[in-house]
């Protein structure tokens, strides 16, 4: 138990709401901030359901409830439930639907708590994703009423927190607070040994993280490896699962790339294959703040990515940027990788430091 940890009837500090261990920015980031807060304040983690590879990550001294519940507005009575029984001060979730839901369930079990919202994306873009004018005038109904109520809210880069409050015209301060990285644990898993045999043999590869839908385009990131080949040989590798899996490997066998893509699926440590790959690429249609990007960085890797809409376009210089869409000019960057992807640094206030102001 942390040495910061209370007796259980005292409630904790800090609670993580989190719908899943699944893959996925918000969960990741939910278990990577937990991790790093229960050193400071007692920190307890409660998700919507249990599964998913992140939840083995959790550090031993947190307390992990499940809900067992799919839906968190039908989760809202077992919400009350939890909350009356963990008494946080504050409470933390990173997705819209989870902040609405949380919302509800601290007004109606009458626990003296606040609630701190984060938007991870653009909504203005992301919510076109939604084909149903009727689900997407409820995920911005519902999101805008959470996000005008809460008592904090939080966005991971500047351009995301202009984009959420000119989406949802809100008048109110929307604090940006980086992403937490883990230093020790991204150094310790990149020294892993890995059993891909790209990485494995050291033949040279571009990495690309993150999971198979449509925002991530690695459809104009496959077309541009295509592209790639006529001048030389260049292999890609995709971590990552997604619903998009079976129309990306359609696309790999039509150009003729078999030999040279590689969709290994997700791995909970991508670090090993950043360590040794030639160059991370991020063609993503938009991104709040990318962590993969973020971690690739850290470990010194060429970076590329699309000037997609949100916190991307803070982090690189700007020549290590294509047009979103653009294969001829991925191509061009993949072939010739720019050497400093570590000039601009953002100079961002971190979760510890804000807890330490309200707490």
């Amino acid at each position: 138990m942390s040495p910061f940890a209370k007796p259980p009837s005292s409630g904790c500090d800090i609670l993580i709401f989190s719908s899943s261990f699944h893959q996925g920015g918000a969960e990741r980031l939910a278990v990577t901030l937990a991790n790093l807060l229960v050193s400071n304040w007692s920190v307890e983690f409660l998700s919507l359901n249990g599964q998913g590879p992140f939840r083995q990550e959790l550090d031993d001294k947190l307390t992990c409830h499940i809900v067992g519940q799919s839906s968190s507005l039908k989760a809202i009575p077992k919400l009350v439930k939890q909350l009356k029984r963990i008494k946080p001060k504050v409470v933390f979730c990173s997705q819209s639907h989870l902040a609405f839901s949380m919302l509800w369930a601290i007004r109606l079990s009458g626990v003296n708590c606040k609630l701190l919202a984060r938007e991870a994306s653009c909504p203005s873009t992301n919510l076109l994703g939604i084909s149903s004018w009727l689900k997407r005038a409820w995920v911005k109904s519902s999101a805008k009423y959470a996000y005008r109520r809460a008592d904090y809210l939080i966005a991971p880069a500047k351009y995301v927190a202009g984009d959420v409050s000119n989406y949802f015209g809100l008048d109110r301060v929307i604090q940006v607070l980086a992403n937490p990285l883990d230093k020790d644990m991204v150094n310790n898993q990149s020294l892993a040994p890995c059993e891909h045999p790209w990485v494995a043999n050291a033949q040279p590869y571009v990495l690309a993280v993150g999971r198979l839908v449509p925002e991530k385009d690695y459809e104009t990131l496959i077309k541009a490896i295509a592209l790639c080949q006529k001048q030389q040989v260049t292999r890609l590798i995709i971590l990552g699962e997604g619903p998009l899996r079976k129309k990306l490997e359609a696309l790999v066998q039509d150009l003729g790339l078999s030999e040279v893509i590689s969709l290994a699926g997700f791995e909970s440590n991508p670090f090993n294959y950043m360590k040794h790959c030639q160059s991370f690429v991020l063609s993503s249609m938009v991104e709040g703040m990318p962590n993969a990007l973020v971690q690739a960085q850290f470990l010194g890797v060429p970076c590329i990515s699309s000037d997609c809409p949100g916190g991307a376009i803070e982090l690189l210089p700007e020549q290590n940027y294509f047009p979103v869409g653009d294969a001829n000019a991925l191509a061009q960057l993949i072939l010739n990788p720019p050497s400093n992807s570590q000039s601009k640094v953002l100079d961002t206030p971190g979760f510890v430091s804000f807890f330490e102001t309200i707490l």
